[in-house]
């Protein structure tokens, strides 16, 4: 992809030029970025400031709600950028990418003015995968149009990943996103996600997911950082000559809050201590219990928790005793929410709004072969009718893969039968 140099002599720092497309759409191809970066380049812009002139116009090769994100979203940006962010920003411009405009001199000196000037190709736009190193019974099955066995899959998952590595130690689940979506698209019938025949997923991120876990695997064997639980690695245009960046720290196991850093703002250990005695008295009279106090509490404790949690200083009993909402269902969500940021009640339900029933639907089949499976949807339909809503078909759902994958269900769910007595 090239960029012309529309601008005279004028210099374009690129880099936070494509940072501003990438943030609102991470998962745009590259080459579709390059194509908005060479239209804005012929409108005009020269910095991120210049973002605010741009009219739905200048981005013509974009759908219509693409180009209303763009600009909300760089409205918003620019209105929120210092100048020293805005220096900072042209700093990391000049580091990893190279001027349209100024070109370097013994360039300058053969090309007339409007040589278009290439920017240095990104890694993943050069990578392809190569089929041809494919186990046969996988080919056989991407010919056919059917899915392929797990074993097959997991193979071309390693090849492909292993060759990803070549490229690039580090590659980053931007870049993983646009090779698995060129994966699937591919060979769509292939990958996609299905159960009993029924379509649930175009399966993009199954693939992503089988790749991002083997990417993580391969790299366990690589150096840790002190205090990090990602790996030392160079940049995404990394070279032999480079010297290793130090990886940024990140949380674990997929945590946007494994630990933080210190404890919230006007908070010190004795409000900490009152706070969890104030829970404590709570806990012991239901009838006081405030679902708003105990929120707050929980959130506010959340740093000493974890810290108690991550550090072994406590036994598990030890924690409960200290803070037993953390068996409650509002303690625990609340401690789930600021670990892995998701409301996780609004989350399940709505995944049983979108898939939910196809899974149903699923096991309503494979029941007539299952005695146990029937005896749960019976089960559920009793429940349903005293409800008189679809209430029990969450813990419903848990119930009926517990069963359909041989698992104790309780190792999971406290059944217990429910009997009220009217005086």
């Amino acid at each position: 992809m090239e960029l012309s140099d529309t601008s005279s002599d004028d210099t374009v720092l690129l880099g936070p030029i494509e940072s501003a497309v990438s943030d609102v759409f991470p998962l745009l191809p590259t080459y579709k970025i390059k194509e908005v970066l060479e239209l804005l380049i012929r409108a005009g812009v020269e910095s991120v400031a210049d973002l605010k002139y741009v009219t739905e116009e200048d981005l013509h090769n974009l759908k219509p709600i693409q180009r209303r994100k763009l600009l909300k979203a760089w409205s918003t940006r620019v209105e929120d950028t210092t100048p020293s962010e805005l220096n900072h920003q042209l700093e990391l411009g000049m580091e990893d990418f190279q001027l349209v405009g100024s070109v370097a001199s013994s360039e300058s000196s053969s090309s007339s003015p409007g040589t278009p000037t290439s920017l240095k190709k990104h890694w993943v736009e050069t990578f392809t995968v190569q089929w041809n190193k494919m186990p046969k019974n996988l080919s056989d099955s991407l010919k056919k149009c059917t899915r392929p066995s797990p074993r097959d899959r997991r193979e071309m998952i390693r090849i492909i990943c292993d060759d990803i590595m070549k490229k690039n130690r580090n590659p980053g689940r931007k870049n993983l996103a646009i090779i698995s979506k060129t994966i699937v698209d591919s060979y769509p019938a292939s990958f996609r996600d299905d159960i009993g025949g029924e379509v649930i997923g175009d399966g993009f991120e199954s693939v992503l997911k089988q790749m991002e876990n083997r990417i993580n695997n391969l790299r366990r064997t690589e150096t840790y950082l002190p205090g990090t639980s990602s790996l030392t690695s160079t940049s995404d245009d990394e070279s032999s000559e480079q010297k290793p960046k130090r990886a940024k720290k990140r949380d674990s196991y997929g945590c946007q809050n494994w630990q933080p850093k210190g404890l919230p703002e006007r908070e010190d250990e004795t409000s900490q201590k009152r706070r969890t005695l104030e829970l404590k008295e709570m806990y012991e009279n239901e009838d006081k219990w405030d679902e708003d106090i105990i929120q707050m509490n929980m959130k506010l404790l959340y740093f000493t928790i974890r810290t108690m949690i991550n550090t072994n200083s406590i036994t598990l009993i030890g924690i409960i005793e200290e803070y037993p909402f953390l068996l409650e269902s509002i303690g625990m969500m609340s401690h789930f929410h600021e670990l892995v940021g998701i409301e996780l009640m609004p989350t399940l339900s709505k995944s049983l709004d979108t898939k939910g029933q196809s899974v149903m639907h699923y096991l309503r089949k494979v029941a007539t072969k299952k005695p146990a499976l029937k005896d749960v949807f019976d089960a559920i339909e009793v429940a349903r009718a005293e409800t008189n809503d679809l209430t029990p078909e969450m813990p419903g759902l848990i119930w009926l893969l517990t069963c359909y994958f041989g698992e104790k269900v309780d190792t999971l769910l406290y059944l217990s039968k429910v009997s009220i007595s009217i005086k």
